[in-house]
């Protein structure tokens, strides 16, 4: 079950604070996330599904995997998650679907590596650890380096 109560509210949730309830839905150990229209979650078989946050109505559910813990990670319009099979995506949500832009196994498959974190987002570039080692994508740039100079 997921439930949406208004956050406004101070004291007991009471039955008048519950703006809607969606029986049926078994969340895993990842957070939600919202871009604003939808709330998105994924179950412990690596199923994410959108719901409407006016009502709780699941628009959309596309499976990615096998096994999940990471929470999904929302930052320029794409969803972005890794499973414990290894396997790491870049979704584009919609309110009917995900497009997967892009998909890459981590490790092999026979012995992949599990991503169990989420992953971490800055300037303009996505960090992602898994249990053997850490990965940085982004487009290059020529880094400055900070050196004193005697003078």
């Amino acid at each position: 079950m997921m439930t949406a109560v208004d956050a406004t509210a101070k004291g007991d949730i009471k039955k008048e604070q519950v703006k809607w309830t969606t029986y049926g839905w078994q969340g895993g150990f990842s957070s939600p996330v919202l871009d604003g229209e939808r709330l998105y979650q994924v179950d412990n078989s690596a199923n994410i599904a959108a719901f409407d946050v006016t009502n709780g109505k699941q628009l959309w559910l596309q499976n990615l995997g096998t096994s999940q813990k990471a929470s999904p990670v929302l930052a320029d319009g794409k969803l972005y998650l890794g499973t414990e099979n290894g396997k790491f995506f870049i979704l584009k949500p919609s309110a009917t679907g995900c497009e997967i832009l892009d998909q890459d196994q981590l490790g092999t498959e026979a012995l992949p590596e599990a991503i169990v974190a989420s992953v971490a987002v800055s300037n303009g570039r996505v960090y992602l650890v898994s249990d053997s080692n850490l990965y940085c994508i982004g487009k290059k740039t020529k880094g400055t380096t900070n050196q004193a100079s005697a003078g």
